[in-house]
């Protein structure tokens, strides 16, 4: 029957097999289009191809269909033509002639499937709305012309790796990469320090990797990592293509960042100490490409390390894509601040949801602060100190991890804008000194169970419980509390000095 109903009409009259056989898998990535889809037979991915033949409804009905030819077929036609003609049959045909593949442009059954892995007869699908005559071409192509055939795939690739740098700089590349190869991407820094990575669940990286060094004028800049379950050559070109736009970016910031070290910690100090003319402050902020007009909604973030404020930086970045924000990282004594241009028309609530949006998944070990929204030269003055503040407060208070947001610091703001003057250190011992003597002198923890009991607005009940004791064992506690201090925890106005030694206490830790 598969003689009397189909032609496989030979894309050439050559019978003779090429010198240099091109595999069904070179075929898969130099000449297929790239959505293609493997549905079965990945055993045989590395047999040779000889030639190409491809389906049609005119006469002569039977062509030149040999060993090592790859067969392209719409299953449509082959209906058409005969309803016997399913792909189950055309599978086991395709088999006994020694057909290295075959090419269709729907997907198969599952049973189907199973057959070619028995088989070991690769069947790929082409994506939708395909030209079987473009693909029957560039299979030519690759098969008499591989070396012009690749060159064409790999101009094809750079100009869509500069598309991407253009359009994201080298965060966008990473994750244009990752689609094209379907890997998990990542770009180190010297010594390891991941740098930007591809988005997505690191568990699915896969067992095989390749390295690519980044390198400009033979200075070792790092090395882009691509994790997949398999890497194929098409991958390795964007990949080498990817390193060396990554390696531009890379010089472009190693440039920007000693400039940045060499003027940030001079501008920083002369912003906080008013001493630089507005004039010669904003020419510095541009000199660093930043805006620091009063019509941007700025706001300054404060953490303390380089490779917490790489991983700030990082997911600002990515997410400022979409926002087009500005960012400027500077170095300030043992902080990192990191200035955001916003836009012109933010709100604070905006301003929130968007940064933490932004560092959902960083992995920081330490508290950052982050200023409120701020505008102008004043306003960032103002940010910068919000933003120390807000972390140095996330640091002392309990070492809490993650973001402090100056605006939601409430009675804190006041303690932190007055937490040099004695008078605080006074107040704190004239009212809670006692108590912290005791403590120390016979172990015991009064002091905490005032800040359990107030963090429970003074519900005993509620208390107790948050303390593990019993309802009578907090009550002796509390007036143990009253007789040490003098204070009489039933009046509000002794509660609040209480309550404010306890946070300048905090504090002060």
């Amino acid at each position: 029957m598969w003689s009397s109903l189909v032609e496989w009409e030979s894309c050439s009259t050559v019978t003779g097999k090429l010198e240099a056989q091109v595999t069904v898998r070179e075929v898969w990535e130099l000449a297929l289009p790239r959505d293609t889809a493997l549905l079965g037979g990945a055993r045989g991915l590395d047999r040779p191809v000889a030639w190409c033949a491809a389906i049609r409804a005119s006469f002569p009905m039977f062509g030149d269909l040999k060993e090592d030819y790859v067969a392209v077929a719409s299953l449509d036609l082959a209906r058409r033509l005969d309803p016997r003609l399913t792909p189950r049959y055309m599978l086991g045909e395709l088999h006994g002639l020694g057909a290295s593949a075959f090419i269709i442009d729907e997907a198969l059954e599952s049973d189907d499937a199973r057959l070619a892995d028995e088989l070991a007869l690769p069947v790929l699908q082409l994506p939708p709305d395909s030209n079987l005559h473009d693909v029957e071409r560039d299979i030519l192509r690759t098969l008499v012309d591989r070396e012009g055939q690749l060159a064409r795939r790999e101009k094809e690739i750079r100009q869509r790796v500069q598309h991407a740098f253009a359009r994201g700089g080298m965060e966008a590349v990473v994750d244009d990469l990752a689609r094209f190869s379907s890997a998990r991407v990542i770009v180190e820094q010297e010594k390891g320090v991941c740098l930007v990575q591809s988005e997505g669940d690191s568990r699915n990286e896969g067992t095989s990797q390749a390295d690519f060094p980044i390198e400009i004028g033979g200075r070792l800049l790092g090395r882009l990592l691509l994790r997949a379950e398999s890497v194929g050559s098409l991958d390795r070109i964007y990949a080498r293509e990817a390193a060396e736009m990554c390696g531009v970016e890379m010089l472009r910031r190693l440039s920007r960042r000693e400039t940045e070290q060499r003027l940030g910690v001079t501008l920083v100090d002369r912003l906080l100490d008013g001493e630089l003319g507005k004039e010669e402050l904003v020419s510095r902020f541009w000199h660093l490409g930043y805006d620091p007009s009063s019509d941007r909604c700025h706001v300054v973030m404060a953490v303390g390390g380089a490779p917490s404020a790489e991983v700030l930086e990082r997911g600002l970045r990515r997410a400022g894509r979409t926002r087009e924000v500005t960012i400027l990282s500077l170095s300030y004594r043992e902080n990192h601040l990191i200035f955001c241009d916003l836009g012109a028309s933010v709100s604070e609530n905006q301003a929130r949801r968007w940064i933490r949006g932004a560092l959902a998944n960083a992995q920081l070990g330490q508290a950052f602060g982050v200023s409120r929204i701020v505008r102008g030269l004043e306003g960032l003055r103002e940010g910068v100190r919000q933003a120390l503040g807000a972390r140095e407060l996330g640091q002392r208070i309990a070492g809490r991890q993650g973001g402090w947001y100056y605006e939601e610091l409430g009675l804190y703001r006041l303690l932190a804008d007055l937490r040099d003057q004695n008078s605080l250190d006074r107040f704190c011992e004239d009212v809670l000194g006692a108590l912290l003597r005791y403590d120390a002198a016979n172990e015991t923890e009064l002091v905490h169970t005032l800040e359990v009991f107030f963090r429970q607005n003074n519900n005993v009940s509620q208390a107790a419980q948050a303390l593990y004791v019993h309802r009578n064992t907090l009550n002796y506690r509390l007036g143990r509390i009253a007789e040490i201090t003098g204070v009489d925890l039933n009046d509000a106005d002794a509660r609040l000095c209480l309550q404010l030694a306890l946070k300048i206490h905090a504090l002060a830790r």
